[in-house]
């Protein structure tokens, strides 16, 4: 390998290219300057143009195929959000949402060493130089002089299987233009062919002559890290070095945590150069400890992962749903095959995703032990999970595989330097830890989608985050969306009401049940032929079941680890959409749920998306210019005038939902359950008092509205010509209330 540059061929740009943040964020977070060419020395940077994004990708299948396929909710989080519509993947307020919580500077090397460099053995005998390693710094830090100064000391036979690479002003080839963030890497380390793709890198550089630039560099070292781990699915960690004249800072990113090492003054401070040089010989030497997975193998087209005793072949261009996050909750959901016939199903879901790490004293527990509660209280008709004992991931030494803890006493790298970029990123909030985007296939051509806004307190102040790594297989069923495609309204309905008792006999099965939280499109599937379902049924029993408990709340609507309105603001109550203190969670929120998504998939049209966005529902959850409060105002209007109702939400249908006079009726009647109008008479309605109001909240005779939610059941029936949604609640309640009671009152 010679040391000149190796460069990409210019190739013609495709689709436009959105900026994470606007001009109110931390740093100009745009792509960065054209440097000058290797064989065309310049002294004038070109900035990059800007472009627009469209709002929609061109290829994507009517409405954003994300609605239909895959078997698990989509779930944004609140670190470096990523929207996937269809094939296109869009940055969403990444450095604002990273600013906000969980980045660390100047971690003392000590300190670096043993959080973050802990699994790395002993350095070998034969390393770097350290009077190589300190030449890197000295002299001229122009681009490709320093280039060159790095390239004699990681050369071909020190780097082992890895490569050296100068990325000049390209990003790399695998990138898809103008569908993922933008970045262009300074350097990189990888492994494989001379001309490296983002699934090839294991270390990122960054460098500049600018001494002032560290804020800008660890902003443009996340970016190619998030495009890394979007390419490489199942990376759990990545190492990089920025070098800002005269300094180098050591960095590392998981999926709970992004940091920075002291400054190293590695051209003048023999033992900073030894720190250095102690790093790269760890990390050639190491290469089962750069960060990515163990457990998964690629061959050609094909993923291997060993999971559950067994490795389990995610088929080519299997991935359900994939949702790339730097730091937060990363989920990918694939069809995959057993190669070891160990389960009693040969192809079905996995579901690999970076929870947060709850305390174990929460309620309600995190996601898997709340299928396990689910699965030993026999709550029946829910995709079947198998080896639940193993949906924890554990290392070779049987330690979960967890992300990094922080450093005591160390400043958040990235906070927010104004009022106005605080508003925002306070703005982004449905929790703690968990937001949403506005809706499933939201416009996202602007930098910034509303979400419901909880307020925050001493914002910039660090949290401590800690996610581990969790894989749960479960039997397929189909997306809602894709489902009724070729069905009708009955059909629909029918579907609507086994989801629900499914989630009325999680709710109150089990001596400590569960509401669910998150109803909404992409958490209701379609049982098919060969799925199956918990407690022995199969697609003939249930029409619909649920998944995705990760934002559910205890039996009495509680939960000790989120607020109280949080879910997908498309189908969210308008209550929990306000700023108004609510007591609890209730069955009646979930129904309303419900009720949206029947709206939602009535209006959809399958065969011309710009139909579907023209119309008032679309309209406004599509559009991310729409605050929370927008969203109430227009499902109050709908939702509580029948005029209303009928003018901007039925006489949109689809025709099949429109002619069907009977569907209509059963939708006008929920509607009144659901948002009934009490006053009728003005002299009434002012006198009464916010006093009444109150006592009604607390001393309500039902609580967690059970009768609201079996009369919506009874309507629902009605429509259906039969009493199955009534007679599955009985036989709930029977059920719970002989479990429930102790045997001396039986």
């Amino acid at each position: 390998m010679d040391d000149k540059p190796r460069r990409l061929r210019a190739r013609p740009a495709k689709g436009k290219v959105i900026d994470a943040t606007d001009t109110d964020s931390v740093v100009d977070s745009g792509t960065k300057k054209r440097r000058a060419s290797a064989h065309e020395p310049s002294s004038t940077a070109k900035k990059a143009r800007k472009r627009k994004s469209s709002p929609q990708d061109k290829g994507a299948e009517n409405v954003s195929p994300s609605l239909h396929r895959t078997p698990s909710t989509k779930r944004m989080v609140t670190h470096a959000s990523m929207i996937n519509q269809g094939t296109v993947v869009y940055a969403m307020d990444m450095e604002a949402q990273i600013v906000a919580e969980v980045t660390r500077k100047n971690i003392p090397w000590d300190t670096f060493c043993s959080i973050y460099l802990s699994d790395f053995d002993a350095k070998p005998q034969q390393g770097l130089a350290v009077n190589s390693m300190r030449k890197v710094g000295e002299g001229n830090w122009e681009e490709q002089l320093f280039w060159g100064r790095l390239r004699q000391l990681l050369s071909d036979e020190a780097l082992c299987d890895l490569k050296l690479f100068y990325g000049g002003t390209k990003t790399l080839p695998d990138a898809n233009k103008g569908k993922e963030v933008p970045s262009k890497p300074d350097f990189v380390l990888h492994v494989g062919e001379d001309s490296p793709t983002w699934a090839d890198v294991d270390l990122l550089f960054e460098h500049t002559r600018s001494q002032e630039a560290v804020t800008k560099k660890f902003l443009q070292w996340l970016r190619g890290a998030w495009s890394v781990f979007h390419h490489q699915p199942f990376r759990r960690h990545l190492y990089g070095i920025m070098f800002i004249k005269p300094r180098a800072y050591v960095c590392y990113a998981d999926h709970g945590c992004a940091v920075y090492s002291e400054p190293l003054y590695f051209a003048t401070n023999i033992q900073h150069a030894e720190f250095l040089v102690d790093f790269l010989t760890w990390f050639i030497a190491n290469p089962g400890y750069r960060g990515r997975d163990p457990t998964v193998k690629k061959e050609e087209d094909w993923l291997h992962i060993r999971h559950a005793g067994t490795t389990w072949a995610e088929l080519p261009k299997g991935a359900l749903c994939y949702r790339p996050c730097l730091v937060g909750r990363n989920i990918r959901v694939a069809l995959v095959e057993d190669q070891g016939a160990k389960f009693p199903e040969e192809r079905m879901v996995m579901k690999s995703t970076w929870e947060e790490k709850l305390p174990p004293e929460s309620s309600p527990p995190s996601e898997v032990e709340v299928l396990e509660i689910l699965l030993k209280a026999n709550v029946r008709g829910l995709p079947q999970p198998y080896a639940l004992e193993s949906a924890i991931v554990r290392d070779d030494g049987s330690l979960e595989v967890e992300t990094r803890s922080f450093p005591e006493n160390c400043e958040v790298a990235l906070s927010a330097p104004n009022t106005n970029l605080m508003v925002k990123m306070q703005a982004s909030y449905v929790s703690s830890h968990t937001s949403k985007p506005l809706a499933p296939g939201a416009n996202v051509g602007e930098p910034f989608v509303p979400r419901v806004k909880i307020q925050r307190e001493q914002f910039n102040e660090p949290l401590e985050v800690r996610r581990r790594l969790t894989r749960v297989l479960m039997s397929y069923c189909v997306p809602l969306k894709e489902a009724m495609r070729t069905r009708g309204p009955e059909s629909l309905m029918r579907i609507i009401r086994d989801a629900m008792i499914t989630y009325y006999e999680a709710y109150k099965l089990p001596k400590f049940g569960f509401i669910h939280g998150d109803i909404s499109i992409e958490n209701i599937l379609v049982p098919i032929e060969g799925c199956v379902l918990t407690g022995g049924l199969t697609h003939k029993d249930r029409s619909g079941t649920l998944i995705d408990w990760n934002l559910c709340f205890n039996a009495h609507g509680a939960s000790s680890s989120r607020a109280f309105k949080s879910g997908t603001p498309a189908f969210m109550a308008p209550v929990l959409l306000k700023d108004k203190q609510i007591p609890r969670r209730t069955l009646g929120h979930d129904m309303e749920s419900f009720f949206a998504v029947i709206i939602w998939i009535a209006t959809l049209d399958f065969l011309n998306e710009a139909a579907f966005r023209v119309k008032p529902l679309a309209l406004v959850m599509l559009d991310n210019k729409k605050t929370p409060m927008d969203i109430v105002n227009a499902k109050g209007n709908w939702f509580k005038h029948r005029e209303d109702f009928k003018e901007s939400v039925t006489d949109y249908f689809e025709r099949p939902y429109r002619d069907d006079v009977q569907f209509l009726k059963c939708l006008h009647q929920l509607r009144e359950i659901l948002y009934p109008v009490h006053w009728s008479d003005l002299d009434v309605f002012l006198s009464s008092s916010f006093e009444e109001k109150d006592k009604e909240v607390t001393e309500d005779a039902d609580p967690m509205k059970e009768d609201l939610f079996r009369e919506c059941m009874k309507k629902i029936d009605d429509y259906l010509h039969d009493t199955k949604g009534r007679d599955e609640m009985e036989r709930i309640d029977s059920n719970a209330l002989a479990r429930h009671t102790p045997e001396s009152l039986s």
